[in-house]
């Protein structure tokens, strides 16, 4: 007799019906699960794009998006298609940033016994909705809560030449980037490209998104939750960020524009290779040691020397 699967309940929160790849590709892999079942997705009625950016700071992004552009976008779009979910429409209560629904769709969630909603649109959520779910909405937040909270995601880490960049998977709470953190995934800041910057961060959050769920199906969604307080990710606190100002922007996109052309030049006339360095005499200084230098399309490494009837045979990996 075949043991019943217990499945993990869950809602989306969109802002449209064509979503961005990484959402494509999580929600791919929760349909694919057995123990994950979609069974509501909750639209934005009253989506518009936002304008509040500068001028100047879309020229720079689209700038840079051109000049470092890579394969395999995280932000393309795609159809939703999860053929056995209910679909509703939501118009919420608009206040300055925050979004709060009204009771009926509070009721669906309900209704639906979901125990997660995954926050992929909306605003600031505030009010009943956070607790409609059994145990809550799950969220990203492309930076880290305890550095780089608001927006843009990756950005001033790489205007900041920040070490690391990190993504936030978190419960949301009333608080703005400052809910229960599940867990975090730190890279390393990609300090030439504002663009290659975040398209490596949204494909991590989608692979965080997808363990953390998976820990919960394996473990089971309450034992998972009690073993998070015993993570210490210290005050979540950050500055918080918003996006810049014209006058900020053209700094950014000269200094954008020199660093740029400094390293396509620096590439032109100059470029790193390995190669080999050898001292008959023992030496002790760099320059007691002679160069076998490999043609410029080539490197020598892992280098192991023969010495056999008074000749040096040398063996090297091409």
């Amino acid at each position: 007799m075949s043991q019943k699967v217990f499945k993990i309940r869950l809602g989306l929160l969109v802002d449209s019906l064509y979503v961005p790849s990484w959402i494509d590709n999580l929600l791919n892999y929760l349909q694919n699960d057995p123990r994950f079942e979609i069974v509501l997705v909750i639209e934005n009625g009253s989506f518009t794009k936002s304008g509040r950016s500068s001028v100047i700071y879309r020229l720079l992004r689209k700038i840079d998006t051109y000049l470092m552009k890579l394969p395999y976008s995280p932000f393309s779009r795609k159809k939703l298609y999860i053929p056995n979910a209910s679909h509703t429409i939501a118009f919420p209560q608009k206040k300055k940033y925050s979004d709060y629904f009204p009771p009926e769709i509070i009721q669906v969630v309900k209704d639906n016994h979901i125990d997660f909603l995954l926050r992929f649109g909306f605003r600031i959520i505030r009010g009943e909705m956070l607790k409609a779910a059994q145990y809550g909405i799950l969220s990203l937040h492309h930076g880290d809560t305890s550095e780089y909270r608001g927006g843009p995601p990756a950005f001033w880490e790489v205007v900041n030449r920040a070490p690391v960049t990190a993504v936030t998977l978190q419960l949301l709470t009333e608080k703005l980037d400052a809910g229960t953190i599940l867990d975090k995934c730190y890279l390393k800041t990609d300090i030439t490209s504002f663009h290659r910057n975040q398209h490596k961060l949204y494909w991590a959050g989608e692979q965080l998104f997808r363990d953390v769920l998976k820990k919960m199906a394996d473990r089971g969604i309450l034992d998972y939750l009690e073993s998070i307080r015993q993570n210490d990710f210290g005050e979540q606190n950050g500055f918080l960020f918003k996006n810049p100002g014209n006058f900020r922007s053209f700094q950014l996109l000269i200094k954008f524009g020199f660093d740029t052309f400094r390293r396509a030049s620096f590439q032109k006339f100059r470029f790193d290779q390995w190669c080999l360095l050898y001292s008959l005499q023992n030496g002790k200084k760099i320059n007691d040691y002679e160069v076998i230098k490999p043609p410029r399309d080539r490197i020598y490494a892992d280098p192991f020397v023969v010495s056999e009837g008074g000749l040096f045979y040398l063996f090297f990996e091409e």
